[in-house]
């Protein structure tokens, strides 16, 4: 007997899932929380998990292709058959919502990361490995191959990784640093950032010099940068301290350093020190 949530199977769940609706949440998942066909993913396991994956990977015969591209003007809307992308993008969604209870299919998204033709492949096949398996160290080859390309998007899939990877993935750092020296503006502090969470701590400071110039323009995305470390598990209370210190420090800097360490530690003697 197949499992069920809310007396529904998964097939029942995923034929209910209204991809029209939700196509604009599809990099947001907590604002389609709502949508019941979500909901009853996240309680699903390994069975619906490979149940999406043979919808993810199915590919329609030219003929068909045709023949669905063409149903819906022939029927004046009344026929709306699902092609072989709007499946994938359904079962891609949905598997994301699945979260860890998809770990199963960790030897399928190798293999597909190994057969990528293309970034647009790769970056898609991470972003859901991601979702799954956030900790995987066994992605990290294809991450170290994904900061190679040109392809921008992809570049910030694998940095995002690296993060949630974190000192586990230090052997990064080299080609990082390569990358740090060929760049500029946001690009030079994202990669800092991420050099952090892998454990070089003195990259800080190119996010502390660009928060404490007046003159830049990248104050407000080094200071969120900076933020972000937070959840790395960081300490950026002594970058914080040295912000609020620095004579060139304006008020607001200040006093947002002053928040931030009150959002880290509440209440904490070294936020109520540098209160303005």
């Amino acid at each position: 007997m197949q499992p069920k949530y809310q007396g529904k199977t998964a097939q029942e769940w995923y034929a209910q899932f209204n991809t029209y609706q939700n196509a604009a949440n599809l990099t947001d998942l907590s604002a389609s929380t709502t949508d019941a066909a979500f909901r009853a993913f996240q309680n699903f396991g390994a069975e619906e998990a490979r149940f999406l994956w043979g919808e993810y990977t199915h590919r329609d015969s030219a003929f068909k292709s045709w023949c669905i591209k063409n149903a819906f003007a022939w029927s004046a809307g009344r026929w709306r058959i699902d092609s072989d992308h709007v499946r994938r993008f359904k079962a891609d969604f949905l598997l994301r919502a699945m979260g860890s209870n998809a770990e199963c299919l960790l030897p399928e998204l190798q293999a597909l990361l190994q057969s990528a033709s293309s970034d647009y492949e790769r970056k898609t096949a991470l972003t859901l490995l991601e979702r799954i398996a956030p900790k995987d160290i066994s992605k990290l080859p294809y991450l170290l191959a994904g900061l190679n390309s040109t392809n921008v998007a992809l570049q910030y899939e694998c940095l995002d990784a690296f993060q949630d990877l974190g000192p586990a993935a230090a052997s990064a750092l080299p080609t990082l640093n390569r990358m740090l020296g060929q760049s500029k503006g946001f690009d030079r502090l994202r990669i800092a950032t991420t050099m952090v969470s892998l454990g070089d701590r003195s990259k800080l400071e190119l996010l502390r010099a660009e928060i404490v110039d007046p003159t830049s323009r990248l104050q407000g995305p080094a200071f969120l940068l900076l933020a972000s470390l937070t959840k790395d598990g960081v300490d950026v209370i002594p970058t914080l301290l040295a912000i609020a210190n620095d004579s060139q420090s304006t008020k607001e800097t200040k006093q947002s350093a002053f928040s931030l360490i009150e959002q880290i530690s509440p209440g904490s003697a070294k936020a109520a020190a540098l209160k303005p």
